[in-house]
């Protein structure tokens, strides 16, 4: 089983963050490996969405289903299908200051794939450092052009 929880604080906003990390149509401009979303279901509180994954030749997709908690700056996903045995973890995001916001992210994960998942362990926390640092740079990109959300 792969567990990965990383804290930090970010200049950004508590909203403008929540709202990058849950518009999920987005992650296949910038996400490293993603190289397609498909949403599935789509409500202010609910999202399903395929994401497939690619890297090196490989190619697999997997679903999660993902509740969204706008009131609390959380976002909760749980895997449904693909290459994982089980998947689940969460965003949330706590205001320190009106241009501040500390991340909290978390996820738990593990492959159906032994030998998948013997190979992967080793690349695990770089994969999921990678993945962090990427939504880290999008809202670098993003926060100084975007409307803020109000």
């Amino acid at each position: 089983m792969f567990h990965h929880h990383e804290k930090k604080i970010l200049p950004y906003d508590a909203n403008f963050m929540y709202h990058l990390v849950g518009n999920i149509k987005a992650y296949d401009q910038f996400l490293p490996w993603c190289m397609g979303v498909r949403i599935t279901k789509d409500t202010t509180t609910h999202i399903i969405a395929d994401l497939i994954i690619g890297y090196k030749g490989l190619r697999e997709k997997f679903t999660s289903d993902v509740t969204l908690k706008p009131e609390e700056y959380k976002i909760n996903f749980v895997y449904l299908e693909g290459p994982f045995k089980n998947m689940k973890g969460y965003w949330h995001f706590k205001p320190v200051s009106t241009q501040e916001c500390e991340i909290d992210f978390e996820v738990i994960f593990d492959f159906n794939n032994r030998l998948l998942s013997t190979v992967l362990k080793g690349f695990f926390d770089y994969f999921v450092r990678k993945m962090v640092t990427a939504f880290e740079e999008r809202a670098a990109q993003t926060y100084h052009q975007a409307d803020r959300f109000v």
